[in-house]
């Protein structure tokens, strides 16, 4: 990914974020970011003429741990779960690896991955922090009108932001990436399985994550509210933002 497309994607979601977009804008600017990242996503990626066992040519692919890089997208004495949950779900649409770490006596929750891969997954982290303050802020608005008694922070509020994100991983779920990349294999063009590369990092990813010392979380999973309709709007509004995973014709 060269710095120019890397600066279009910043502008892209830079519009997304931006107040005085229509929600129709923001989507747009996120699907040509899926576009971009889809078609050019493959630097740092080796991609290497090589021989099958039966004969014919085909590409090898590999990723270097040694690459990758580590950048912090939030400290605090305390991370919400919130900030970790949608970091956990950009994990689902870049190929990153997420966890809570230390930073100048806070804690800090950190990304991991090929350069442009982390640059891509830190302005998404930044616009959906951005989107599940402004919908709860909007949910906030309007439950008052109802409940007068609401309080920010409340038992309603806290449930609409889980629903929002577990929203968001419905959607994040969906994501669908394009099957065939075609890149110059030395003086050669070919089509390579976008499958491939992204199991590539995958493997990289793991070696990465060894060599940190970072030990698998336990799951969670997805908590459920019943009698809190407040829970199944947040999770309504969480599946309406789009996260540009949709495919691109």
């Amino acid at each position: 990914m060269t710095t120019d497309t890397l600066i279009k994607i910043k502008k892209l979601l830079t519009l997304a974020n931006n107040s005085g977009a229509t929600e129709g804008e923001a989507q747009a600017a996120l699907r040509r970011v899926a576009a971009l990242a889809a078609k050019y996503n493959i630097s740092d990626v080796e991609i290497n003429k090589a021989v099958r066992e039966d004969g014919t040519e085909g590409v090898r692919i590999e990723v270097n741990p040694k690459d990758m890089v580590e950048q912090v997208l939030h400290t605090a004495v305390n991370i919400t779960r919130w900030d970790s949950w949608l970091a956990s779900v950009v994990a689902k649409v870049v190929p990153v690896g997420v966890y809570l770490g230390s930073e100048r006596y806070q804690t800090a929750l950190k990304i991991y991955g090929l350069p442009q891969d982390v640059a891509v997954a830190a302005e998404l982290w930044t616009y959906l922090r951005k989107s599940l303050s402004k919908n709860a802020r909007g949910f906030m608005r309007h439950a008052k009108l109802d409940r007068p008694w609401i309080t920010s922070g409340g038992v309603e509020h806290r449930t609409y932001k889980d629903g929002f994100v577990m929203g968001l991983f419905d959607v994040a779920k969906e994501k669908k990436a394009p099957e065939k990349t075609e890149v110059a294999v030395g003086a050669t063009m070919a089509l390579v399985l976008t499958s491939d590369i992204q199991e590539a990092k995958k493997t990289a990813l793991a070696t990465k994550e060894r060599s940190l010392g970072l030990r698998t979380g336990r799951s969670r999973g997805a908590r459920t509210h019943s009698g809190h309709n407040d829970y199944g709007r947040g999770r309504r509004d969480g599946q309406r933002t789009d996260l540009g995973t949709r495919r691109i014709a």
